[in-house]
């Protein structure tokens, strides 16, 4: 598990303190995790850049944030764990404390550069990770970016052991499916990438990702 980040439900008490905990042993470092995720602030900079601010659902420790400022991207994290946005906002990182989809929901339409959820799609309910693809469809501008990544159960032992370590983990998502949700949601330019510690690789990976565009018109 590379990142820290609970969505269903806002945890609160002895459970949220529970999961920080969890995460932080069963997680890697802070600079690996920001190495890893450097594969996806390299391709949006090969893109171009997000044509506007950056909103990164289920924070975690703030490894992606630290990348998008260091490329000079306006980015804001969403959590809603207390224990994970207070210690993201002690790293000096702008965090809201809220669900993912009501975030998404309540700002306003095509106001975002790029949407990005790092293992996080994969604690959802079927209908709820369909929500979060048109809540990100509808709240970036023209040409913004969807990037996902979550664990890759094309992996054997993804599938067989590592995925069920994480007590939020909802059903498992192929990612032929997740492609089909944003292909059905309406984006384009919808590519599948398979990361061995954040290096693209052709073969089965432990993490999946896809990246995918608003039409620009």
């Amino acid at each position: 598990m590379n990142r820290s980040t609970v969505v269903v439900g806002a945890p609160s008490g002895d459970y949220a303190a529970f999961y920080q905990a969890f995460s932080a042993r069963f997680r890697s470092t802070f600079e690996d995790v920001k190495h890893r995720l450097g594969v996806h602030a390299r391709f949006l900079a090969a893109a171009g850049g997000p044509p506007g601010p950056v909103v990164d659902l289920g924070v975690g420790r703030g490894e992606w944030i630290e990348l998008a400022r260091e490329a000079g991207w306006d980015a804001v994290g969403v959590d809603n764990n207390p224990q994970i946005a207070a210690g993201s906002r002690a790293r000096g990182f702008d965090v809201v404390e809220a669900d993912a989809m009501e975030y998404l929901e309540g700002i306003a339409e095509g106001s975002l550069g790029a949407v990005t959820a790092f293992h996080l799609i994969e604690h959802l309910a079927p209908e709820d990770k369909l929500r979060l693809v048109h809540g990100a469809y509808r709240a970036l501008a023209p040409g913004g970016f969807l990037i996902f990544e979550w664990p890759n159960i094309g992996h054997p032992r993804v599938a067989q052991y590592t995925y069920w370590l994480d007590p939020t983990h909802a059903a498992p998502l192929p990612g032929e499916l997740a492609a089909f949700m944003a292909e059905y949601a309406g984006f384009t330019d919808i590519a599948l990438t398979r990361l061995d510690a954040g290096m693209p690789v052709g073969f089965e990976a432990l993490d999946i990702a896809l990246t995918a565009r608003k039409p620009r018109s």
